[in-house]
């Protein structure tokens, strides 16, 4: 499917976010001109999320390291207690962090450990979501933390 997008030079980009000829082993397609990012977290579309202001991405970034791990603890003692509603509901509160820090797959992860801790009858599965999510978003805090030690983000 493609999504046309106007940003703030009202140039028009395209995002494509998913190509239906695509093999399940390939890559997606880039944007012309785009460089592929080497981790996680998209740094450049963060930047242009929050119109390149160092000061607030930085902000944004660190109250993310603070409130990522709190949050995965908690979702862990979540899944260990089996109280899957919590679970859900913790899930549901972390995809409004993930629309600021963009994270490859987090959001579609975040989605899927929602739904089956909302459906009981797929409890199984819950315990290795939320481990499968809290590696990469611990891959990801390593990269914020990288990030804010460039020069790009010092004050």
């Amino acid at each position: 499917m493609i999504a046309y997008y106007m940003d703030v030079q009202h140039s028009i980009t395209v995002h494509l976010n998913h190509d239906p000829m695509q093999q399940p082993d390939e890559k997606p397609l880039q944007q012309k001109g785009q460089e592929p990012q080497p981790g996680v977290v998209d740094f450049n579309h963060l930047r242009s999320l929050l119109f390149n202001d160092t000061d607030y991405i930085k902000e944004m970034l660190q109250e993310f390291l603070v409130a990522m791990p709190a949050n995965m603890q908690e979702m862990r003692e979540a899944a260990t207690q089996q109280r899957w509603d919590r679970v859900a509901f913790l899930a549901h509160r972390l995809k409004s962090s993930l629309g600021i820090v963009p994270i490859t797959n987090a959001m579609e992860l975040t989605k899927d450990l929602e739904d089956k801790a909302r459906d009981a009858g797929e409890a199984r599965h819950i315990p290795g979501k939320v481990e499968g999510l809290a590696t990469l978003l611990e891959k990801a805090c390593n990269e914020i933390r990288s990030e804010i030690h460039k020069d790009s983000f010092r004050s």
